[in-house]
């Protein structure tokens, strides 16, 4: 059974339609030194994108944040999913100064989910990202710092597999 979270503050409700607003699952894991992320969720990941596609209309004058995030749970429900699986990163609202009761103003006909987001987030210093089958909203620092991360981490593994195979005396591929 299904418990929403909403992130603020870590207390627990269930919003209206009996729709979890964010999922239970548990937070994304940082790249701590002693900590191992678990294997991302790529077709989850993959969905959420495409959720993140779709064209809707919004108009929120002032409303609390976490009603547009109630409201785009609901826009991209289909028949076979419970729509987009939130986690607001509490740390990620502290450090902006942000509540899930923030003011978001936007107003918008046509246009991705994405966009949405991006129009409503952007001036609270919030960004989002899609993480281990969650999309995950934290501050546009720690978001960064995140995709910065993936980044370096994708350098590594690649400069680790050309290290061995020097080792083993093969030929780099050229490109």
């Amino acid at each position: 059974m299904s418990v929403a979270v909403l992130a603020q503050q870590g207390t627990s409700a269930q919003p209206a339609g009996d729709r979890p607003l964010v999922e239970s699952s548990p937070k994304p894991a940082r790249n701590d030194a002693d900590q191992v992320a678990p294997a991302p969720d790529l077709g989850r990941d993959m969905a959420i994108h495409q959720m993140l596609d779709l064209s809707i209309s919004a108009k929120f004058d002032g409303s609390p944040l976490e009603d547009l995030l109630k409201y785009l749970k609901a826009a991209s429900t289909g028949t076979n999913d419970n729509g987009l699986p939130i986690y607001v990163e509490p740390t990620g609202l502290a450090d902006m100064g942000q509540t899930a009761t923030s003011p978001v103003t936007v107003d918008v006909e046509g246009v991705k989910i994405r966009s949405v987001l991006e129009r409503a987030l952007r001036p609270l210093g919030l960004s989002f990202t899609v993480k281990d089958g969650l999309l995950v909203i934290d501050s546009r620092t720690a978001i960064a710092l995140s995709h910065l991360e993936n980044r370096l981490n994708s350098f590594e593994t690649k400069l680790d597999r050309i290290l061995k195979a020097v080792e083993r005396g093969e030929k780099s591929p050229r490109r």
